[in-house]
């Protein structure tokens, strides 16, 4: 979730497609990463200023740490754990969709929530063999019960300084939280993109406590 946009303008009124980002926000409410994100947009709305909301879901593009690390793993581990069936979806969007998103967002009236989802649907299962065919891996993707991964992204974790995968991100991809059933909002297809971009991505690890921490 991004709020992209505060105003103090008159007259607010909803605009969007944000009925099934609602719905989605609310699924989980025990798992505080999703419940916290809920939390800010019910105490935004409580403010009483014009605003906008915009739910991206996975997001994909030029300098990602998601889809670069999944196949930098794709690369050099012999197995590659899927958790469960690996039949939940994932619905990717652009970093440049998100942004369009947010600029017409801005300039809407009054408030207002979009749901930021490419034009794509996979389950999980689909998208890590995607991503592992593109760059050419020979790894098998095997199905594990979902409690066995937390443990072993956390083992990786230490190997390279960083945090791969947090137990309320596993809940919220099996639950569906990272996807809607509503209308696609985004333009530039990840299967386009993979293609073009399969020869760079997972080259070299991209560290997300490095990206926001080291200064």
């Amino acid at each position: 979730m991004a709020t992209r946009r505060l105003s103090g303008r008159d007259g607010p009124r909803r605009r969007g497609h944000g009925r099934e980002g609602d719905r989605r926000v609310r699924r989980v409410p025990a798992l505080p990463y999703y419940a916290a994100k809920a939390k800010v947009e019910r105490e935004l709305a409580a403010v009483g200023v014009a605003h906008s909301i915009v739910r991206p879901t996975v997001v994909f593009g030029r300098g990602d740490v998601l889809v670069n690390n999944l196949a930098w793993l794709l690369r050099r581990v012999p197995v590659f754990a899927i958790p469960g069936s690996g039949g939940y979806g994932v619905r990717p969007v652009h970093v440049d969709d998100v942004a369009r998103l947010c600029l017409e967002a801005a300039a809407g009236e009054g408030n207002g929530s979009v749901d930021a989802v490419g034009p794509e649907t996979f389950t999980f299962g689909e998208w890590v063999a995607l991503v592992r065919d593109a760059v050419g891996a020979r790894v098998w993707l095997a199905q594990v019960p979902a409690a066995f991964v937390p443990p072993v992204t956390a083992l990786l974790g230490r190997v390279v300084g960083d945090v791969l995968l947090t137990g309320d991100e596993l809940a919220g991809l099996m639950a569906g939280l990272v996807t809607t059933d509503g209308p696609a909002t985004g333009r530039i297809a990840f299967s386009d993109w993979l293609a073009e971009h399969a020869w760079e991505i997972g080259r070299h690890y991209a560290s997300e406590i490095r990206r926001h921490f080291d200064r």
